[in-house]
């Protein structure tokens, strides 16, 4: 199984997760997502989507965690993705969806 991270919650990393929670791949699992938005904000986005309309699926805000369909997946608030757990976490592959690091400097 591929553990998965998504770091920034804007459009394409909201569509991403909402894509992963429509198919549910058995060999995928979202394991960390980073953003600095609020946790109750990110919900709402995630929830209802102007183009998607409401999610088919639960979605609750805790202090420092999505819970998508009873998963608890934790969120972090990171702005240096160095600084992230990745490793820990066991991530296998990290989805850039800030739009900050459009070059390799950063």
């Amino acid at each position: 199984m591929k553990k998965i991270a998504i770091n920034g919650l804007g459009r394409i990393g909201r569509l991403v997760l909402r894509c992963y929670m429509a198919n549910k791949p058995a060999d995928v699992e979202i394991v960390a997502l980073n953003d600095l938005t609020p946790a109750s904000e990110m919900a709402y986005l995630i929830k209802f989507d102007s183009i998607h309309r409401k999610a088919n699926f639960s979605v609750e805000a805790r202090e420092n965690s999505l819970v998508l369909d009873g998963k608890e997946i934790p969120l972090f608030k990171e702005k240096d993705p160095a600084k992230l757990p990745w490793k820990e976490l066991g991530v296998d592959i990290v989805l850039e969806c800030t739009g900050f690091f459009t070059k390799r400097e950063k």
